[in-house]
């Protein structure tokens, strides 16, 4: 559902949400425990990385309100069970495997195009760009009033 979210958003440059700034695609919401992440991840991990196909991918991990856990944790137990004909790739992954903890909660994912989608961001370069088109011309027209009273 990300996906064609964000496709529209791209092929349109049409923005969907004013207040909302990113998705999060979350396949599977759980404690934030490694023995859990062992346990969710290996299904996820088989069913998009087989063995007689080479595929690259990086992890996107990031843990917020908790010291328990490090990167280092949960790469171990990826590399372990991904396999060795798979390679990272930071700049064009055809996978991103995304491990989000917050607090006592974690977020996992296999996700496809999340560097072309640029994170997943709502907010691309082009809406920026005509947001501040927009800004200038409220800016300009605002101007033209003030001129108009002064005139008067």
């Amino acid at each position: 559902m990300a996906n064609a979210i964000l496709k529209e958003i791209k092929d349109t440059d049409v923005p969907v949400s004013r207040f909302c700034y990113k998705l999060v695609p979350v396949e599977h919401g759980c404690k934030a425990d490694i023995e859990i992440f062992k346990e969710k991840i290996l299904p996820m991990l088989k069913r998009k990385f087989k063995p007689e196909e080479s595929k690259k991918w990086f992890l996107h991990f990031k843990c917020r309100n908790n010291s328990k856990y490090k990167m280092k944790d949960f790469l171990e137990v990826i590399l372990e069970n991904i396999g060795k004909e798979h390679t990272v790739d930071y700049k064009n992954p055809d996978y991103t495997i995304f491990v989000e903890v917050n607090n006592q909660m974690m977020g996992i994912s296999v996700l496809k195009k999340f560097i072309t989608y640029k994170g997943f961001s709502l907010q691309t370069e082009s809406m920026k760009e005509n947001n501040k088109k927009r800004a200038e011309a409220q800016k300009e027209q605002i101007e033209n009033e003030k001129k108009e009273k002064q005139d008067k």
